[in-house]
């Protein structure tokens, strides 16, 4: 059995079937906000948005959504028709895009930490159905969400479904809630090089004699460095994310006890504790500044929220959510994915030769013939090290 609800406008209508609660929490013109619940996936909050065609009358739905988002501290998405783009690659056809038009969005989006879902299909959701050459494409239907959202639904592909009788495609989204561990690798930290232990560490793991050939002995010389480094670190600054929470419970049980015992001792303890606290942030700023490729940092001001956003989106960019098998058949969920043993050959294999030259050579300033001469002379220089 199947429930539906429609909004006050009539614009918006939602179907569930009885597996799923839903819970409506506003009724607006222009949007519903709902509660969603299921067994299988974490509750979730989603807006459902039909944006006015005017700039002048969206700013409602700005300013209703701008209210929601200060309230919001769960996983919370939007979706639906904005009526707007965010730039000129999601508009194709008719005058160039003019980037005030979007302003006000894009502020939005920033400003309630709601970052683009992405896609898989047609680059654009909507036509005009001029004749040619008057056709315009826009992308104006996507899926938004919050940092909750993506710590708690971290799988949430779109697809863009052709479209039949209307004008905008239906947008296909799928829920998975999964957590994947992928395989640490080693991360060069920027703040290491400022601490006057860090060269003499490198140089002690990189002078140890190894025997072999020049490849081999660069391999076991990197090996032993990032291993040396990290163990290092560890000793060195502890545990970056740990401590700060044990130093956090400490500090609050500190002032609990001076307000009671307020010694010398005691005050002396909690300024040492706070000191080494605001240490750990600045070395957590580092961090993420470093994450999120960021060259200007504002040190009177750190947006960790900012930080968080931006080290996401780009994680969810690389993330593969699907692909395609030699008989054309999509490939989705991560099982499928592993086990397509063909593709998975092709994406683990070893580059070769022809595939390296075909790459390399147009990008560099060499004859295809120097090639050797440069790889001999690579070598001697690495055995040399």
């Amino acid at each position: 059995m199947e429930k539906a609800y429609f909004n006050c406008s009539n614009k918006v209508w939602i179907f569930w079937t009885n597996d799923i609660n839903i819970t409506i929490l506003q009724d607006k013109e222009q949007h519903v906000h709902i509660k969603a619940e299921h067994n299988n996936c974490p509750s979730f909050l989603l807006m459902i948005v039909y944006a006015k065609c005017t700039e002048e009358l969206r700013r409602e739905l700005w300013s209703d959504s701008k209210n929601l988002a200060s309230t919001i501290k769960e996983p919370w998405g939007v979706i639906g028709d904005f009526n707007v783009i965010t730039n000129r690659e999601e508009k194709l056809g008719g005058r160039p895009h003019r980037l005030e038009k979007s302003l006000e969005f894009i502020e939005c989006l920033n400003e309630y930490g709601l970052q683009d879902a992405g896609f898989a299909g047609a680059k654009v959701t909507c036509c005009d159905n001029r004749d040619p050459p008057l056709t315009i494409w826009k992308r104006l239907d996507k899926l938004v969400y919050n940092l909750d959202w993506f710590d708690n639904l971290n799988n949430t592909p779109v697809t863009h479904i052709s479209r039949s009788c209307s004008d905008h495609v239906p947008l296909l989204v799928k829920l998975h809630h999964e957590y994947t561990q992928g395989t640490r690798y080693f991360k060069f930290l920027n703040l290491w090089t400022e601490h006057p232990e860090f060269k003499q560490t490198v140089q002690n793991s990189w002078n140890i004699f190894i025997h072999g050939n020049p490849l081999y002995i660069l391999h076991q010389k990197i090996k032993n460095t990032t291993k040396a480094l990290s163990t290092w670190s560890r000793a060195t600054f502890g545990d970056i994310y740990e401590e700060p929470k044990r130093l956090k419970n400490f500090i609050r049980d500190l002032e609990e006890i001076c307000m009671t015992n307020n010694t010398l001792e005691n005050r002396s303890e909690l300024s040492k504790s706070k000191v080494e606290f605001i240490r750990y942030l600045k070395i957590h700023d580092s961090i993420l500044s470093q994450k999120a490729r960021i060259n200007w940092f504002n040190k009177g001001d750190a947006n960790t929220a900012y930080f968080y956003a931006t080290i996401k989106k780009k994680r969810r960019k690389l993330t593969i959510r699907r692909i395609q098998d030699g008989e054309g058949n999509w490939l989705e969920d991560c099982e499928s994915i592993v086990e397509g043993d063909e593709d998975n050959i092709r994406i683990s294999a070893i580059p070769t030769l022809q595939e390296v030259t075909k790459i390399v050579f147009p990008l560099m300033p060499i004859a295809p013939q120097d090639l050797m001469a440069l790889v001999g002379c690579s070598t001697a220089n690495v055995g040399a090290l």
